[in-house]
């Protein structure tokens, strides 16, 4: 399906390898040059570590609720961009005031 769509000149896929097949995305990368973005597969800073080791995405997407709040996001933030990677902040379903600390996390980032 990847490939189907590279001609469109998309910006990014996000996830397109289920959460708990980290092997999935190193598998992916030699197929495709689409910017891959992985969400749901990192959680802790060893998820982000075997990605960034394997070279298979080239962004992430990270959220508060599911990292662990603001600190542990961060880290990851931190962690993703030493390793060369985009990252983008994002939100699940959440009140305004995680919304804005999410916010406040991308801006200081």
């Amino acid at each position: 399906m990847i490939a189907a769509i590279e001609p469109y000149d998309i910006d990014w896929i996000e996830q397109p390898i289920a959460a708990d097949d980290l092997d999935g995305f190193r598998r992916l990368r030699p197929h495709t040059s689409a910017v891959i973005m992985a969400d749901e597969a990192v959680i802790t800073t060893g998820d982000l570590a075997r990605l960034i080791h394997d070279e298979s995405v080239d962004m992430v997407n990270l959220k508060l609720m599911k990292s662990g709040g603001i600190l542990p996001c961060q880290r990851l933030a931190t962690q993703a961009a030493l390793g060369g990677l985009d990252v983008q902040i994002g939100s699940m379903l959440e009140t305004s005031v995680s919304s804005a600390a999410g916010y406040h996390l991308a801006l200081a980032h």
